[in-house]
């Protein structure tokens, strides 16, 4: 049987610089871009607007680090999997997310009740009635959002950095990239309200560290899909639930 040493199966994850690069090609490039063209950053666009341009950042999140694990560090299908952690563990996985989702609730009740007029992808743009075309875009990017976040933060950059560096290293470089990805729309959402701004940003890193830590002791980005997506839905359910009152 053929092993790899070390230094060779080092190679098959991705650098610091890699990892940055990947990321800024994901969402701040494309975000740039928007907001010259725009003239305006996109989570100021209409909820239908606002979401569809969310589901499209959330799909580069989740397509190009495979892309670059594919062309980039010449991985194939199974070893991509190990590459983003994509393991299923059976109810041992499952667990790990509910554990999560429950570590997680304070965070995702305070984006619900206070953060988010988030029937766009969006806050601060012109609000739409919920209807079902809206409701269907929401839950798409419930599913785009989590699997593009998961697969970009705690699968390709927590569990690179964290095979390359090790695993503190990964944990921290996941958690601080992905609160970095989310300061756009606090900071915006927030400028009228110093005190809750920084409120913001404290659940955020505090939700980007738990997530991280559920990755790292399940040993599975599938853990913390779960986990994201139940949040998710909390908040897009507990949206629809508040819209008929």
């Amino acid at each position: 049987m053929h092993h790899r040493g070390v230094c060779a199966i080092k190679e098959e994850y991705p650098t610091f610089v890699q990892v940055l690069a990947v990321f800024i090609l994901a969402n701040f490039v494309p975000q740039a871009i928007i907001y010259v063209v725009a003239g305006k950053p996109y989570f100021a666009f209409d909820q239908v607007n606002g979401l569809i341009t969310e589901i499209l950042l959330m799909m580069l999140n989740l397509l190009l680090p495979l892309w670059f694990l594919t062309h980039y560090n010449r991985l194939n299908l199974k070893e991509i999997r190990n590459a983003v952690a994509w393991h299923m563990y059976g109810w041992k996985t499952v667990s790990w997310g509910l554990v999560g989702f429950i570590i997680g609730f304070p965070a995702n009740f305070f984006i619900f009740a206070r953060l988010i007029p988030y029937s766009s992808g969006a806050s601060g743009g012109e609000e739409v009635p919920l209807n079902l075309f809206l409701f269907l875009l929401l839950i798409a990017d419930a599913i785009a959002g989590t699997l593009g976040e998961e697969v970009m933060f705690r699968g390709y950059i927590q569990t690179g950095i964290g095979k390359r560096y090790g695993p503190k290293e990964g944990l921290l470089a996941g958690a601080f990239l992905y609160a970095l990805r989310h300061y756009p729309l606090y900071v915006y959402s927030g400028l009228a309200e110093p005190l809750l701004l920084v409120r913001s940003l404290l659940v955020l890193h505090f939700g980007a560290l738990v997530f991280g830590c559920i990755r790292h002791r399940s040993n599975s980005t599938i853990a913390t899909w779960i986990m994201h997506i139940l949040g998710w839905f909390l908040i897009v359910f507990g949206q629809a639930w508040i819209a008929q009152l």
